[in-house]
């Protein structure tokens, strides 16, 4: 019988239906982390893989906003891994929260801490982009981005790499997201795309257009009682904690700014990999607490909802129909892969 730890990253532990149930800030943040190897035993216990990276964004109006989310990698295993922060031009107090990490925890982060300060607020996708240039970490292998407002468990990093174990091939790996106030209320899982039809909501005078594709959104119509605790790949992971092998980018190309300030980026950027048929993964034994409400819960701001509403109707474009069949092919035979191999 495999070890708790085993059972609890690999998803070898039995669980109901676990197998087919499927911004604007004044300031921005990136952390990267980096480590020599993985280890892979019995127990799950892995360092963080060569060039891991946080990305956080961090609101000017609210400096408090990334203590909790600091604390939480600070005090998680980091194994050797660095990390680099960008101070994506906040006006608060993000650099003194930096710099009283750095004093607060030098056992854990010290001079493995480093930040980049950029003069302005250039976005979040610009500011992957840019870590994504740096030295420090185009000579990492892996990079994982972060936001400022998630917390992660003590283990993100060892179930991570459970991840990497099972689906070694893969280039991308993600995780479920839960309400930080209510972590009943799931944020996202893995996504899969369902066919278009009719918009339902618009910004007022926009025009209706007929959607291409839908993501799922089982994960929206109930609690969480577990049954979204698994490992298996998907067509996208959420961005709030991703993790990516480094060269990926180099393959495929970086984050597309069109869909800044950071609203669909991510999820271009998956479907761009998996139209190639390299899916990425998802680690739902990994739960990540995000401090921010999003879809529906964020539609209360005019100006974000109608950002989101543009972002959408260029992604759904972004693509021809013989695309996004594609894309459901890939999805479709990587699952019935994943099914006949754990036997089921």
């Amino acid at each position: 019988m495999p070890s708790a730890c085993t059972a609890r990253a690999t998803g070898t532990v039995p669980r109901p239906c676990g197998v087919w149930r499927p911004s604007s800030a004044p300031g921005r943040s990136i952390f990267c982390c980096a480590a020599t190897t993985w280890q892979r035993g019995a127990t799950c216990r892995a360092t963080c893989p060569p060039g891991a990276a946080r990305c956080c964004s961090t609101p000017g109006t609210r400096p408090s906003a990334s203590t909790k989310p600091s604390a939480s990698v600070a005090a998680s295993d980091l194994g050797d891994a660095r990390v680099v922060v960008l101070d994506n031009g906040c006006t608060d107090a993000t650099p003194d929260v930096l710099a009283r990490w750095a004093e607060r925890a030098p056992h854990r982060l010290g001079e493995r801490l480093h930040t980049v300060t950029l003069p302005l607020n250039i976005g979040a996708p610009p500011a992957r982009n840019w870590l994504l240039t740096l030295p420090e970490v185009r000579a990492c292998d892996w990079v994982a981005f972060l936001d400022d407002d998630a917390t992660v468990p003590p283990d993100w990093l060892r179930l991570f790499g459970a991840a990497m174990a099972a689906h070694p091939a893969a280039n991308v790996y993600g995780c479920r997201v839960v309400d930080y106030s209510v972590p009943m209320l799931l944020q996202s899982v893995d996504l899969h795309l369902d066919p278009g039809g009719d918009m339902a909501a618009a910004p007022e005078n926009a025009p209706g257009y007929r959607r291409r594709f839908s993501v799922s959104d089982l994960h929206l119509q109930e609690l969480d009682f577990g049954q979204f605790s698994y490992l298996r790949p998907c067509v996208s992971v959420t961005g709030c904690c991703h993790l990516f092998r480094r060269a990926v980018f180099d393959a495929v190309g970086p984050f597309d700014l069109r869909y800044a300030p950071s609203q669909y980026d991510d999820l271009e950027h998956d479907l761009r990999r998996s139209l190639r048929g390299d899916l990425p993964v998802y680690q739902g034994h990994l739960a990540v607490h995000h401090m921010k409400r999003t879809g529906r819960a964020a539609w209360t701001d005019p100006a974000q909802f109608s950002n989101a509403w543009a972002n959408m109707y260029k992604l759904q474009y972004r693509y021809a129909r013989p695309d996004f069949d594609t894309l459901g092919q890939h999805d479709h035979a990587a699952l019935l892969a994943d099914v006949e191999t754990r036997g089921l």
